[in-house]
């Protein structure tokens, strides 16, 4: 039984060194001397087959244009340089409404206070001065809540305490330029307004800081010979043809006696001007509320001198385009002052003391007149008082 074990394992050595010797020889060989080996070789690359494809691997495989155009754009230059950045989308501009105060704004990128201003035809300086939260006409914060006035003026927010006229006199306007527009809620020139309350000054000049300091150079003492330079004069009136008048004159001292004897340390008025009383002071159906005398003055082109009812300090002397057209308002002290309305010549500054009977100006018809006449009004502690009361009888 082994001898015929040994016959069969000799034929299967020798067998297997047959191909072990025509391995090693494909090994270094052709593979196509050994197919059977063959298949096993080709797994490894020849060099030549590494150079090709480390020279394939050399050259970038370019993408499809319409694959190039859906890539997302990227930071650089040539055909992949960013696209531009798109301009933000800006809210709509709300419409005025003139019924109302104001219309509340949104400050949106980019805005200024000139473009905002441009947009709704109204000021930078009533802009400006409209809210409060602004410190620089060149700085405007993106979603600040801007007050555009409604009308041509600035949006006044009160202090507790503060009369329709005390407003007039911060901005240097007529009451008028409150009580007509009718958003305002304001038809009493004396009415004192809540803390908080906002009105809409028309026609405003940015307001007088109650701080202000005094001009550097004292204003001179006003005296008869400084009738003779007006101030301030408007166009000539169509009588301009007429006569000339006659150089004005300090009007006469008023006798100790005529003096009306009045509480509340009231001065000692006399008449600026003489002439009848064609309207008397209080309600009236074309002003709501007169809170003053109207005294007639001759409309024959000689206007007439407006003397100064008391001495006084002027605090305003000028013309704007309100109701009291040119006027003269003066302070006498203990909470007492005098307005004087309408004329056509001023002879007076701000800012300069006057005495009794020193002339102010010339009679006229401007502002809201119908003839030429003086409106005269008293006032204590911020109210119109009857002008009557305080005067001397005729």
């Amino acid at each position: 039984m082994a001898n015929w074990l040994g016959l069969l394992a000799l034929p299967l050595c020798i067998l297997t060194a047959a191909i072990l010797a025509a391995g090693g020889a494909s090994l270094v060989g052709s593979p196509a001397q050994s197919p059977a080996v063959g298949i096993i070789v080709s797994l490894a690359p020849t060099p030549e087959e590494v150079v090709a494809e480390a020279s394939s691997l050399a050259q970038p495989t370019r993408l499809p244009e319409t694959a190039l155009s859906a890539l997302p754009p990227v930071e650089g230059e040539g055909e992949f340089a960013a696209a531009p950045p798109q301009e933000p989308q800006r809210a709509p501009f709300p419409e005025r409404d003139e019924s109302r105060l104001y219309v509340e704004y949104v400050v949106q990128p980019g805005d200024s206070l000139g473009i905002i201003a441009d947009h709704y035809e109204v000021s930078i300086d009533d802009l400006f001065w409209s809210n409060a939260s602004l410190v620089d006409v060149d700085m405007v914060v993106e979603g600040t809540v801007l007050k555009v006035p409604s009308l041509d003026g600035i949006v006044h927010h009160s202090v507790g305490g503060e009369t329709v006229y005390d407003i007039a006199v911060k901005y240097g306007v007529s009451v008028e330029s409150l009580t007509w527009f009718a958003a305002n809620t304001a038809g009493d020139p004396w009415q004192t307004l809540e803390d908080g309350r906002e009105v809409l000054v028309l026609h405003a000049s940015p307001p007088i800081a109650d701080d202000a300091p005094p001009p550097a150079e004292a204003a001179p003492e006003v005296g008869p010979s400084a009738a003779a330079e007006p101030v301030a004069t408007l166009p000539p009136p169509s009588d301009a043809g007429q006569p000339p008048m006659e150089e004005a004159q300090p009007a006469e001292p008023v006798p100790a006696s005529a003096c009306v004897p009045t509480r509340d340390n009231a001065p000692c008025f006399i008449w600026p001007v003489d002439g009848p009383i064609t309207s008397a002071f209080g309600p009236r159906s074309d002003v709501g509320f007169h809170d003053g005398i109207d005294i007639d003055v001759p409309n024959d082109g000689n206007h007439r001198p407006i003397a100064a009812a008391a001495a006084g300090d002027v605090i305003w002397s000028g013309c704007d385009n309100s109701g009291y057209g040119c006027y003269v308002i003066l302070d006498h002290g203990f909470g007492w002052k005098t307005r004087y309305d309408h004329f056509s010549a001023l002879y007076v500054e701000a800012r300069q003391r006057v005495e009794q009977g020193i002339i102010l100006g010339l009679s006229g018809c401007t502002g809201m007149c119908y003839g030429e006449h003086l409106h005269f009004a008293i006032l204590f502690e911020g109210r119109a008082v009857d002008p009557i009361h305080y005067l001397p009888p005729k």
